[in-house]
């Protein structure tokens, strides 16, 4: 059996019981099967929410507010690094809540000149004297390519991280002091889950288990809208998840661009 591809797991009924299995094109081939989306980076298709994104979020959060205090006291440049290979999202809302200086995400690459200028008027313009800056770890240079190392894994993927220290590195030499650069990493999806994430797996489980008893197979749970729901596992393939930058983020200003939500979901999908 092959592996199932990140950010997705599903349930199947074997005899009396539901055990996971690892692969939900199955379902096509008439095993029954229903999908959980799972993924901090919240990039599974068809579904508003996946398991893991609040948490990440939140911990991110936590994270950035505690490394600003070093960073003030040091007058320092800050440079955190977060998870998200092709989906800035998580960046996004966790620079939108910390209230980072400004936020790159994986889905627009940055010119670093441009990032130094308006960092070195960010921390003249604070009072404390300090500035900060989130990255996505799938974000590029304007130009470049991701940063990877190690072999490939099973679907194709090497290992990513280190753009947030060519960023660290680059800020260094322009500004000729320190900067404070911290890989967030697996500290992002580490310990307890927060109380939305074990929320909705609570519900996901119970109408996932619903499903499979009604026989209703071949369905991904799902959060669409606002509110709990079941769509067609193959929906998941049909298109990538990627941030609306055109509603959310400003691609001049590096900055999550949050306005407007009236009538839109709590997720802002």
């Amino acid at each position: 059996m092959q592996p199932a591809r990140e950010g997705q797991r599903a349930v199947a009924a074997e005899g009396d019981e539901i055990v996971e299995i690892e692969k939900v094109d199955d379902a096509q081939r008439g095993v029954p099967v229903v999908a959980i989306p799972k993924t901090m980076d919240n990039d599974v298709y068809g579904t508003d929410y996946c398991l893991g994104f609040s948490t990440a979020v939140t911990r991110s959060v936590m994270f950035i507010n505690d490394l600003q205090t070093g960073a003030a006291s040091h007058e320092r440049f800050l440079v955190v690094e977060l998870f998200g290979r092709y989906s800035g999202e998580t960046c996004l809302l966790a620079s939108y809540l910390a209230g980072v200086d400004r936020a790159l995400i994986a889905e627009v690459p940055f010119d670093c000149e441009r990032l130094w200028a308006m960092l070195a008027q960010d921390k003249a313009d604070n009072p404390a004297n300090y500035a900060v800056v989130a990255v996505s770890e799938g974000a590029t240079v304007v130009g470049g390519a991701t940063v990877e190392s190690g072999e490939a894994d099973a679907f194709g993927n090497r290992k990513l991280g280190g753009i947030g220290e060519i960023v660290s590195d680059f800020l260094e030499k322009r500004s000729r002091d320190k900067v404070i650069y911290q890989r967030l990493a697996y500290l992002m999806r580490s310990g307890a889950p927060d109380s939305l994430d074990q929320l909705v797996a609570n519900n996901y489980g119970s109408l996932a288990a619903d499903l499979l008893r009604r026989n209703q197979v071949g369905k991904m749970v799902a959060v669409v809208d606002g509110r709990y729901t079941a769509v067609p596992v193959e929906n998941s393939g049909e298109a990538k998840k990627r941030v609306d930058i055109e509603r959310f983020y400003d691609a001049v200003e590096y900055r999550p661009k949050v306005a407007d939500v009236m009538g839109m979901p709590m997720f802002l999908h």
